[in-house]
């Protein structure tokens, strides 16, 4: 059943990719109303019908059905073949590992009924309970006749001595106890060896009850195992079923799939469109950004050289301010003077009014600013022109200018 589903699967696989193993298919034809049924392409069948009615050599109506069946609806993605490949070839690895796992264990207990056969042969072989019993006792009875004869041995050896010793032993009475002596001896060995093979067959016997136990251990772990190899032939079976669905709701996912992709591809054409529109004006507002850099740039240039202008405005003032401080001192000694302080005017003329005299250059002063003048000027119609350039307004122009 396995291998069966393992093919079924790798068949289904082989349709969906495009491979078809199948043999070609027949033409079938039914008699009572003269049906043809002929394949015409991959997965289409035409179907011809005419009716008996009409004559022969006269109008005959045909109809014709077409069944075309498309081959993209129920295409796999590469994803969903790949996974279900997995579980194929995990399934097949699966199926070879217990297929191993039985071949050994049959093999095992193969082994194991050919050893509890031979052992049950060579028991069969031994003598039974009873005679194992009996055995027993006549091995008792011999012992104790060993015993009797090893006394009387005894006995005999110590007669034999004393005869011996003084020298009243007839020759035929030595002949005797020598037979009796080599009698007793072989029996004694022969009861020896008997008793060696009851404590063979008694091991013998041992061993066999301990093999039946392990045969029977053994008989229980093969239900076991079989027990659970049928369970997992039913998960494996309903884990096929399981994939048989998902493969089921596959199809249905990627018939939605191809809808939604000719949509978000409609919705692509129209985005791309935007982006070609968006890139165009990008790259006009572009330009137009380098030119008001451009601009900017040079802004910033005027504007650092009105900076600097403004500094040297700036040493300008000071100086003025320093001149009205002169001046004051001196409308001060000429209202002293008016007054008729005349010390306090020279002391101011000594000690305010020259020292701030001699500190400005009077000439420099004036040569400094007419040259303040020029540049403010020029600064400031830099300025105005900058402004107009970035504004290009005739009416801020204007308002500039004023």
């Amino acid at each position: 059943t396995l291998k069966r589903e393992i093919s079924r699967i790798q068949m289904v696989l082989n349709m969906e990719s495009g491979k078809d193993t199948r043999p070609p298919r027949k033409s079938v034809t039914f008699s009572e109303e003269s049906v043809c049924i002929t394949p015409t392409t991959h997965n289409s069948y035409s179907i011809e019908k005419e009716s008996q009615s009409s004559p022969v050599n006269t109008y005959s109506k045909h109809i014709s059905y077409q069944c075309e069946i498309s081959k993209e609806r129920f295409q796999l993605t590469e994803e969903k073949q790949r996974k279900l490949m997995e579980i194929l070839k995990y399934a097949q690895q699966r199926h070879k590992k217990d297929s191993r796992k039985l071949c050994k264990r049959d093999n095992k207990i193969g082994e194991l009924q050919r050893t509890i056969c031979s052992l049950q042969h060579y028991i069969s072989s031994l003598p039974c309970n009873e005679e194992f019993n009996e055995l027993k006792d006549k091995c008792q009875e011999k012992d104790r006749t060993i015993e009797l004869y090893k006394s009387k041995l005894d006995l005999l050896n110590s007669t034999m001595a004393r005869q011996t010793e003084n020298q009243i032993m007839h020759k035929h009475s030595a002949y005797v106890l020598e037979k009796d002596k080599e009698y007793l001896t072989t029996i004694v060995s022969r009861l020896k060896t008997e008793k060696d093979n009851l404590i063979i067959a008694s091991d013998n016997c041992r061993k066999y009850e301990e093999l039946r136990e392990e045969f029977d251990a053994l008989e229980s772990s093969h239900s076991s195992l079989k027990q659970q190899l049928d369970k997992e032939q039913s998960s494996f079976s309903q884990s096929i079923d399981a994939v048989r669905q998902e493969l089921s709701q596959v199809k249905s996912e990627n018939v939605t799939i191809k809808d939604q992709l000719d949509q978000s591809n409609i919705v692509l054409d129209q985005k791309s469109d935007k982006i070609n529109q968006l890139a165009t004006e990008l790259s006009l507002a572009q330009g137009e950004v380098k030119t008001l850099g451009d601009n900017l740039n040079a802004a910033l240039q005027k504007l650092t050289d009105a900076n600097s202008t403004l500094s040297e405005y700036q040493g300008y003032l000071q100086r003025c301010m320093k001149l009205l401080g002169v001046v004051r001192l001196i409308t001060d000694a000429f209202l002293a003077i008016k007054n008729g302080s005349i010390p306090n005017v020279v002391k101011l003329i000594d000690e305010d009014i020259l020292p701030d005299v001699h500190a400005i250059d009077l000439c420099l002063l004036d040569q400094d600013v007419t040259g303040i003048e020029k540049k403010l000027m020029t600064t400031k119609r830099d300025m105005i022109d900058l402004c107009a350039d970035l504004t290009a307004d005739e009416v801020l122009q204007d308002r500039l200018m004023f």
